[in-house]
């Protein structure tokens, strides 16, 4: 990777002058004549570094646009790091460059023009010592997984970045990460709902060679910080009782940000409990679904939480999940109406074949969601990329985008039984046909007393799903302040959410949809409406 360098002077000879001395030294340069042009290079350019005449009008010796385009970079950019250049012993000017406003140096350094030869070294150093950003890293990317990532991430605001300049800030993020690093090379990107991605990453140091895998994941800048913000605040000293993930180290540039997390005593490589799901026998599975949620996941909860009476818990979900009515509605609009498996009938229900069900969406704005339930501190979303199984069966998790000490106990559980029934038994090879036979019988009757037909049973991957799903109702039957209704409410919004996702198949919706019907319809009976 090269770095990426704004030349900024009113002068051409300068500016031809400056781009030299960087070009020959390894970095890429782009100019700019005026504050103004350099701000609208800069909202559709990424830069590493800038460097900055203080008087952008020779003409006028009361000129300091460079000082004001410097304070544009550091409230717009703060990811960028500054020189300034000047002409003239300017003391006054020297101290507002240097020194340092919030905890934070505004300029790198200072180059007069007359000393134009020592700037390429002060880049370097700059390069070094403040973005602490390692251009000469080398990325083995067997998968692909950063030209995936590029393509698919989420990102917000009104200038999204072209996907040159995203892949660019992808490799500066693992150069910031991985600073000491010769080498690193990726394993197989898992990307999450939220459109972040986490890797496996395998470094190799320039003195001690190859080190231990670590996680590392990358996303939108202000989701990754929201994320570390909830760790420092809910999660460290907390959660794993003995073992606790650390997030070691953050970076960030303007659109994106990326955590390494390390784990104090994990002892070898993790998996992924997707992966794990897919590989391991169930009695192996059962045991550690236990160390997750007895051990690992947040083990005081039921000391620390406290009950809310009479609360509606469709605002929590609602809020909590990102939904909103127009998501809901977009369910149906994004679905393909010539493979819709519901009719809609003259009273408003939806008729499945010849079952006829509440409407899920009508019954998520109008349904009695009121109940007394228990809060306390959550993960917030489970599913099969943030928990990591160590070689000893002992559980980690990361992402703690959504994590919070004022959460509906049991959404951790929902949460990862709707993740087991559209993502992991999908993965199966079910059919819809198969997968709505065993919605009928998973919401009738008995939540952790569900029988086994001969559909389940002849289903390898099924019947492990079943069992899977068994244990985790049985788990959550055991937190504080459970009832079956507040479950199958957290259960209804979940499975809601699944459907609502950007990359939801017709076929995923089809199934969220009766599922969720279902559950209304179970619902329904509580209320006696």
């Amino acid at each position: 990777m090269r770095g990426k360098i704004l030349v900024v002077d009113d002068l051409p000879d300068v500016r031809s002058t400056v781009s030299g001395l960087l070009r020959d030294a390894g970095y890429l340069t782009w100019f700019a004549a005026s504050r103004q042009e350099a701000l609208d290079i800069l909202e559709t350019e990424h830069f590493h570094l800038a460097v900055l005449d203080v008087r952008l009008d020779e003409s006028d010796e009361d000129n300091r646009e460079g000082m004001d385009l410097l304070r544009d970079i550091n409230q717009r950019y703060p990811a960028i790091a500054v020189i300034m250049l000047t002409g003239y012993a300017d003391a006054d000017m020297v101290r507002q460059a240097l020194q340092p406003v919030n905890g934070r140096q505004p300029a790198y350094g200072v180059v007069f023009k007359q000393e134009m030869t020592v700037l390429p070294d002060m880049v370097r150093m700059a390069f070094q010592e403040h973005l602490h950003l390692n251009l000469e890293l080398v990325i083995d990317d067997p998968h692909q997984s950063i030209e995936k990532l590029a393509e698919r991430i989420r990102l917000v605001g009104d200038h999204i970045p072209l996907r040159e300049d995203i892949l660019l800030q992808i490799r500066e993020l693992f150069g910031k990460l991985f600073f000491e690093c010769e080498r690193i090379r990726l394993g197989q990107m898992q990307q999450g709902f939220s459109g972040a991605a986490v890797f496996h990453v395998v470094p190799t140091y320039r003195e001690r060679g190859e080190g231990q895998s670590v996680v590392v994941k990358i996303g939108e800048r202000h989701e990754i910080k929201t994320e570390i913000r909830n760790y420092e605040k809910y999660v460290r000293g907390i959660v794993g009782n003995h073992r606790i993930p650390e997030a070691l180290r953050m970076a960030e540039t303007h659109n994106l940000a990326g955590i390494w997390y390390s784990f104090i005593g994990l002892g070898g490589q993790p998996d992924t409990f997707t992966n794990y799901y897919h590989s391991a026998w169930l009695p192996d599975i059962l045991p550690v679904l236990d160390n997750l949620y007895r051990e690992t996941l947040f083990p005081l909860k039921d000391r620390t939480g406290r009950m809310k009476e009479k609360y509606d818990l469709r605002a929590f979900y609602m809020q909590h999940l990102h939904l909103t009515d127009e998501k809901l509605r977009s369910i149906v609009t994004g679905l393909d109406a010539r493979q819709a498996i519901f009719s809609e009938q003259p009273d408003g229900s939806w008729l499945f074949g010849t079952e006829r069900l509440p409407n899920p969406l009508h019954y998520a704005r109008t349904g009695n969601f009121w109940a007394d339930v228990f809060f306390a501190t959550i993960h917030g979303d489970l599913n099969g990329q943030n928990i990591l199984i160590d070689p000893h069966h002992d559980t980690w998790l990361i992402d703690f985008l959504t994590t919070t000490d004022d959460g509906h106990i049991l959404q951790d559980y929902a949460a990862l039984e709707t993740h087991l029934r559209f993502r992991l038994v999908r993965e199966a090879g079910c059919s819809l046909e198969t997968l709505l036979h065993w919605a009928q019988i998973c919401f009738n009757g008995n939540l952790q007393h569900v029988p086994l037909s001969a559909v389940v049973y002849d289903h390898p991957g099924l019947l492990k799903a079943h069992q899977v799903m068994l244990h985790l109702r049985a788990l959550a039957a055991q937190s504080t302040g459970y009832t079956d209704r507040a479950y199958l409410i957290a259960l209804f919004f979940n499975t809601l959410r699944s459907a609502t996702y950007r990359e939801a198949s017709d076929f995923t919706r089809n199934h969220a949809l009766y599922c969720a019907a279902k559950i209304a319809a179970r619902l329904n009976a509580y209320s006696g409406s």
